[in-house]
């Protein structure tokens, strides 16, 4: 089940609005009495942005729809070391979610800054121990040809992860966006340098015990994302949500967000 694809950031600050998206989220899923799921992911966007009480009754409305979803096989929400605090870790785990997504895209203070985060790499790794001390499993996303970006920033970046031990990684290349912060600065690729890093990347990470199973992502035995496994083998999903995609009935849809 493909269940959101929002920016909750939009909601940051804003309760009253979050709390009739989450209502509306959670009416949009009774429209579908018959579609039965086994996976869950919760993302796009910053779900975490969210407080802990929207996030239990989100998850615990899901739940009552479609089970309880510590039975699901998977449940995986996206989080942000910015807005991913203890309280809200705590709703997670005892809605059930088993599983974290982390938009890390680099160790590098310098790089985060440069790119508009506001958290340091020692404000994420104490996100990221909170989150391992709850039992979640953890995926990290990286991200490759960041403006500035050096070779060494790169391996340092795969050497303060990998000593984190996280059980999944997404590493991506740089893609500007129209609209975005990088888009307006006119931010090109390097894509030779972008190529070098990924072919160290792949090196590096087979070492470490990681599994090459799809494009951008790398898991260690097990620890696949079932839920993304599933987009590549066309298995039919549900999206909700402003902007979420699905594919029912053989037809693919997705949701206008204008």
């Amino acid at each position: 089940m493909k269940c959101f694809y929002c920016d909750f950031t939009a909601f940051s600050g804003q309760n009253a609005a979050a709390d009739r998206y989450v209502s509306a989220v959670l009416a949009e899923a009774a429209l579908y009495p018959d579609v039965a799921v086994d996976t869950l992911y919760m993302g796009g966007g910053t779900p975490t942005e969210l407080t802990a009480a929207q996030l239990t009754a989100l998850l615990e409305g899901l739940a009552r729809r479609f089970g309880p979803l510590s039975g699901l096989r998977e449940v995986t929400v996206a989080a942000s070391p910015q807005s991913a605090g203890t309280a809200k870790l705590d709703a997670l785990a005892a809605a059930g979610v088993g599983r974290l997504s982390f938009g890390l895209q680099t160790a590098s203070d310098r790089l985060l800054k440069s790119v508009g985060r506001n958290h340091t790499f020692a404000d994420f790794s104490a996100v990221f121990r909170a989150a391992r001390e709850r039992g979640f499993s953890l995926n990290l996303d990286l991200m490759q040809g960041l403006p500035g970006q050096t070779f060494t920033d790169v391996v340092e970046d795969l050497d303060a992860v990998l000593a984190l031990g996280p059980d999944h990684l997404s590493v991506y290349t740089l893609q500007v966006e129209d609209r975005t912060l990088l888009a307006k600065r006119e931010v090109e690729l390097d894509t030779d340098f972008a190529r070098e890093a990924m072919d160290m990347t792949l090196d590096r990470l087979a070492q470490a015990g990681f599994r090459h199973y799809e494009v951008s992502n790398f898991a260690l035995p097990g620890r696949e994302a079932l839920h993304n496994v599933g987009y590549w083998i066309d298995r039919p999903g549900l999206g909700l949500g402003c902007g979420a995609s699905g594919f029912l009935g053989g037809v693919r849809y997705e949701t206008d967000v204008n």
